[in-house]
């Protein structure tokens, strides 16, 4: 830094942090200019640049160690197909089960593979189910929240107002 650059300065941009390619053109532009503040404020732009090099290689490491890959596909299924079964045992323990996995860790790789929580999943899965039997007869709203898996008629009220913005009964009205 102690000259003027005697060639064009080629800027690496396969960054992906706006900081850093900040940084890096700001860099470029104080080198240019060829002044004594120039080339103190590069000398200053460089070592902050190395900074966010060494804090970029450990940022990318740990999210590379913090990703997880997707419940594989078979175990989806037959976890998938548990939860349809809501006459079956859904909670968390027995799905990891089904798995092999811990929770936490079946948590992580079902999120990963549907983009909900397994517990999201679960209530969605119960809401088309009522969704449907509110459709297709005249059950009362008690019999639908039962054979839908809700563990009750306020239950089943709580969510549909919560996803729907209506309640089971002005649901069933409005077909």
């Amino acid at each position: 830094m102690d000259r003027k650059p005697t060639e064009e300065m080629r800027i690496w941009t396969g960054f992906h942090r706006d900081g850093l390619r900040h940084l890096m053109s700001i860099v470029s532009a104080e080198a240019e200019r060829g002044s004594i503040v120039g080339r103190l404020c590069a000398d200053s732009l460089v070592e902050a640049i190395a900074s966010r090099l060494s804090d970029f290689d450990e940022k990318d490491r740990e999210t590379s160690q913090c990703e997880t890959s997707p419940l594989p596909q078979h175990l989806l299924r037959r976890v998938v197909e548990r939860m349809r079964n809501l006459d079956a045992d859904a909670d968390l323990r027995t799905l990891a089960a089904e798995t092999g996995y811990s929770q936490r860790h079946f948590i992580r790789m079902f999120r990963a593979a549907t983009g909900q929580t397994p517990h999201r999943f679960l209530v969605q899965l119960r809401l088309e189910r009522a969704k449907k039997l509110l459709r297709q007869h005249r059950a009362s709203l008690i019999d639908v929240a039962a054979a839908s898996g809700f563990s009750s008629h306020a239950h089943m009220t709580h969510v549909f107002r919560r996803e729907l913005g209506v309640t089971p009964s002005k649901f069933r009205n409005g077909l």
